[in-house]
């Protein structure tokens, strides 16, 4: 009986452990997941306040942050709670001349990384690494960087634009309506273009729509007449029993 009694017992201790182990796996897990709508809430609000902290120290001191730790020593940020309770790190982009600062944070899946790419804005997604995009504000230091008014003495009620904008690897897109002179480009893709006077050297083209085509040899016009009496014509022999 008492080496009964001890098995039960060591059966129940192992039961217990077991137990306690789920009940820690299930807690960790609900703390990250998505699903745990309050904890996400709080995520998702404490990101965009560590972002607009990131803005105003950047702004008001010309230098960008180059931690959490720095924005709340310096009274920028409150204790704040971070996706997953992972760290996020503060990484300078050294392609747009340190304009742009990368905010970056380790998911634990990529699924999990691409649900809080669908809840933030600016958000970039590689494998696990989340990163928040954050641009440099405008300040007046860098005011001449940027398009500007240029009054003119002579016509006073009028302006002329100046611009010192690099948009050399980036892309601009959503643009309603460009008005040009001239414009060089590698490569256009719309779904509707308006040209006036076209010049190239070649052409692919699925489906084209033209009131007139003309050529070197001549025009479109011209060649469907003369195929439409070389129509008429063989249509006659046939009637005539002359052509098969």
């Amino acid at each position: 009986m008492k080496i009964r009694g001890g098995y039960i017992l060591f059966e129940l201790i192992i039961a217990l452990a077991l137990i306690g182990s789920a009940l820690l796996l299930f807690g960790q897990w609900l703390s990250r997941s998505p699903t745990n709508l309050g904890g996400q809430a709080k995520w998702l609000a404490d990101t965009e306040v560590l972002m607009e902290a990131t803005r105003q120290y950047w702004f008001q001191t010309g230098v960008a942050p180059e931690s959490v730790e720095q924005l709340q020593a310096t009274g920028y940020l409150p204790t704040i709670q971070s996706p997953w309770g992972r760290p996020w790190s503060f990484n300078a982009t050294n392609n747009v001349n340190s304009r742009l600062l990368a905010l970056q944070i380790q998911a634990p899946s990529v699924g999990e990384a691409q649900w809080l790419k669908t809840q933030l804005s600016s958000v970039v997604v590689q494998h696990h690494t989340v990163s928040l995009m954050i641009w440099q504000p405008i300040s007046d230091i860098h005011a001449a960087r940027y398009v500007h008014r240029v009054p003119r003495t002579d016509i006073p009620e009028l302006n002329q634009l100046a611009t010192h904008l690099d948009f050399s690897a980036h892309d601009i897109r959503q643009v309603g309506t460009v008005e040009a002179t001239d414009i060089t480009v590698d490569q256009v893709q719309a779904d509707r273009m308006l040209v006036r006077n076209l010049t190239g050297t070649w052409l692919t083209a699925e489906h084209i729509e033209t009131q007139t085509f003309n050529t070197l040899d001549g025009s479109y016009y011209t060649l469907r007449n003369q195929l439409q009496q070389l129509q008429q014509l063989w249509d006659q022999c046939v009637a005539n029993g002359g052509c098969r």
